[in-house]
């Protein structure tokens, strides 16, 4: 019973242990345990846990929970024990086989409980049993004294080595005992072609940061696994290669059906292009479901390097004065794929780093793509100067092209001069007439650092001098104004002035002295009839219509007042007197005529007594051809036959009612309806007197039914007597059954 207190400690132990040192340890300690168990005393009375219970202290070893009822798929029982002999010898038999885990994958530990009871008359001293798988003995276990009727466990543990096999038990297996059956000391449990899940690893994904590394940045890779398998994967190793170099392994823990999980491992860049790999499972320790997918490579990885130039040197103020500070500023650019690590870019004046002013600028980083500026001041002297910079100064960053780091720009300082401009070229008024006084003014500036003295400005109109103008002294970044007057010519003509016609003054740019601007077209009324149209499109015989004659200034001037005339076949219908017209304007004009047949020539011509004078006098007409006026006309047309009763017995009288439509644009005159009955025609027949277009009329007449089958048809007008729109819509036919 001590020992017994003892092993419940240790298993009790186990347990707590095992929440701080995994599975694995948990493991080596069963086994300790289960050898202290096998040379134990068994408790007398046995602990039997329901299924899926957790495992408790038992007599023997480790417990491990009673099998079910039923044996699993794929186990069967190849042995029954015999039913107990009524003796007063011992009787023992292998009670039960359970295992745990129920499932077992091959490679897994699986633990076995044997219950050994003694089914005979009396106790049975201490015996032996032994434990087989496939037929090989693995193991035996001391069986202490079990009295009749009673029994006790005891269990042994295999790692599973395919998915077919036979585990068996033999009580009393090295015959000790003197037993009332000799015959029943066995049972076995056959396990085959059970499907066990397995798991199977892959490599999912490989990524790294940075994404572009430069050369000796340590790179972090990240390996993605996944176990793609049906069943769980136990902790695993994942290897690690560049170039086929091995760069070391991880361990990861288990993985379940459809999860990942993920390893790390770091690298210093080197320069050139590279093909990582990984792979899962690295030393083969799972067993899986495909063996063979187990590795990803990535083709290719490149390591990106830098490319530093100086993209630009500029300097403010952009055209210096002697004794002026002026402040360079630099902008060092890496046109590389690789970000570049911190550097050091120099600045020269005329071979002097710095000018007078710190020369240096240290850029931390500076990745691809980017630019950063440094800046450094120099005071102007007289003369033309270089200024250079220099890119990476001490060679630290690795560059696809070391030999593009120096840039080159040379200023020349002078002293200050004026510098004159002709600014601008204006006229009043902006669009006179032929004739009319036009006053230009030109605006010139002195965009220079110096003051101009008092010039002389040239006026040239298309290329003839038109005169000069004395401007006064002008200072620096001031303006003055020259005036000159011209009498308006039609056509376009070309303005031009000239400062500084006789170069007095010495300047900073001789060049620019001139400008020219275009001058708009002296401005003249043009006016045309731009459309004619009427109302209504398709006037009736004789129906009083409009027309609408739209007239338009397409010249460049106002138009004043006009008169419009219209005609028609050569008739004047006019006048219409016209308000001014704006130019690019448009204005309307309207007459009347009573619509006759044929064709027709419409024409309206605009100032028509030339009151307006206009730079083009011979588009003033315009005619078009008017297309013949419709006569309007009907079209009769049957819109419904009925009758009542709707169902007429023989002998009733049936009357028919008829509706006529005029669907004509005229008036229907005076017309016959006739009735037929089969073909006969019945009296009295209709007169209509007359419908006008759009509106009905209704008839009716009557007719004493007979037995039989009778076609109703109606005519319109039979003898066409009216000119139609449509003379073959005028019938209309039903037919009637008597019963």
């Amino acid at each position: 019973m001590k020992r017994a207190i003892i092993v419940l400690a240790i298993l009790l132990a186990m347990v707590l242990v095992a929440s701080t040192i995994g599975c694995n340890k948990v493991e080596e300690i069963r086994e300790k345990v289960r050898d202290v168990i096998s040379h134990s005393k068994p408790v007398v009375a046995p602990i039997h846990l329901p299924i899926g219970q957790a495992a408790a202290a038992s007599s023997s070893e480790y417990p491990v929970p009673q099998a079910p009822e039923d044996t699993p798929a794929g186990a069967e029982n190849t042995d029954s024990p015999q039913a107990s002999k009524s003796t007063q010898e011992p009787d023992l038999l292998i009670e039960g086989i359970t295992w745990r885990p129920l499932n077992p994958a091959p490679g897994e530990l699986v633990a076995f409980t044997i219950t050994v009871k003694n089914q005979g008359g009396s106790s049975a001293a201490a015996s032996q049993v032994y434990y087989y798988v496939d037929g090989s003995r693995r193991g035996a276990g001391s069986v202490s004294p079990v009295p009749a009727g009673g029994e006790l466990t005891k269990s042994f543990s295999w790692r599973v080595e395919s998915l077919a096999y036979t585990v068996k038990a033999v009580a009393d297996g090295d015959n000790q005992l003197v037993e009332s059956d000799e015959a029943n000391n066995e049972k076995g449990i056959t396990f085959s072609g059970m499907t066990i899940p397995e798991p199977d690893l892959v490599v999912k994904d490989i990524t790294w940061t940075p994404l572009r590394p430069s050369p000796t940045d340590t790179v972090t890779f990240t390996v993605t696994i996944e176990n793609q398998g049906e069943g769980s994967a136990a902790a695993s190793k994942v290897g690690y290669y560049i170039d086929d170099s091995e760069q070391g392994s991880g361990t990861l823990a288990s993985i379940p059906a459809g999860g990942t999980t993920t390893g790390t491992f770091t690298w210093n860049a080197e320069t050139g292009e590279h093909v990582i790999k990984a792979v899962a499972d690295y030393d083969d320790a799972v067993f899986e479901s495909d063996e063979t997918n187990n590795e990803k490579e990535l083709a290719s990885s490149k390591i990106y390097l830098a490319d530093l130039v100086i993209a630009d040197i500029t300097w403010s103020p952009s055209s210096p004065s002697p004794t002026d500070t002026v402040t360079f500023t630099v902008t060092i650019k890496n046109q590389g794929n690789g970000e570049a690590g911190s550097f050091q870019s120099n600045f020269y004046a005329d071979n002097v780093r710095g000018g007078g002013s710190s020369g240096t600028s240290v850029i931390s980083s500076l990745a691809a793509g980017a630019a950063a500026t440094g800046t450094f001041t120099w005071v102007a002297l007289v003369g033309s100067h270089n200024f250079s910079a220099v890119a990476d100064h001490f060679g630290q960053i690795v560059e696809s092209d070391e030999s593009n780091n120096f840039k080159l720009a040379t200023l020349a300082v002078a002293y200050p001069k004026p510098d004159l401009i002709v600014q601008d070229i204006t006229w009043s008024p902006s669009n006179p007439s032929p004739g009319e006084t036009v006053t230009f003014s030109i605006d010139i500036k002195n965009q220079g650092d110096n003051i101009a003295v008092a010039s002389q400005a040239y006026y040239y109109i298309d290329g003839s001098l038109q005169g000069s103008g004395a401007i006064s002294s002008i200072p620096a970044g001031g303006m003055a104004t020259g005036t000159f007057t011209w009498s308006a010519e039609l056509g376009s003509h070309t303005i031009k002035a000239v400062a500084d016609y006789s170069d007095a003054i010495p300047e900073s740019d001789e060049t620019n002295n001139e400008k020219e601007s275009t001058f708009t077209e002296v401005l003249l009324v043009d006016l045309i009839v731009d459309d004619i149209t009427w109302s209504p499109l398709n006037p009736f015989l004789d129906e009083n219509f409009t027309f609408t004659v739209s007239i338009k200034n397409q010249g460049k001037d106002e138009s004043g007042s006009f008169q419009v005339y219209y005609y028609v076949d050569g008739s004047q219908k006019g006048p219409t007197d016209m308000a001014s017209i704006p130019a690019g304007e448009t204005a309307t004009g309207t007459f009347t005529w009573k619509a006759k047949l044929g064709e027709h020539i419409i024409k309206a011509v605009v100032d028509y007594n030339d009151d307006v004078s206009e730079s083009d006098e011979t588009n003033n007409e315009k005619e078009f051809t008017f297309s013949e006026t419709t006569v309007p006309e009907p079209d009769l047309f049957i819109e419904s036959l009925t009758w009542h009763p709707l169902n007429p017995s023989p002998g009733e009288t049936v009357t028919f009612t008829v509706i006529i439509k005029n669907q004509g644009s005229g008036r229907a005159r005076s017309f016959w309806i006739y009735y037929y009955i089969n073909g006969i025609r019945i009296d009295p027949s209709g007169r209509v007197l007359e419908i006008y277009a759009g509106d009905t009329w209704t008839e009716t007449f009557t007719w004493g039914a007979l037995p039989g089958t009778y076609s109703i048809k109606l005519i319109a007008d039979p003898y066409n007597q009216l000119s139609e729109i449509n003379e073959a819509n005028n019938e209309k036919e039903a037919t009637l059954i008597i019963e």
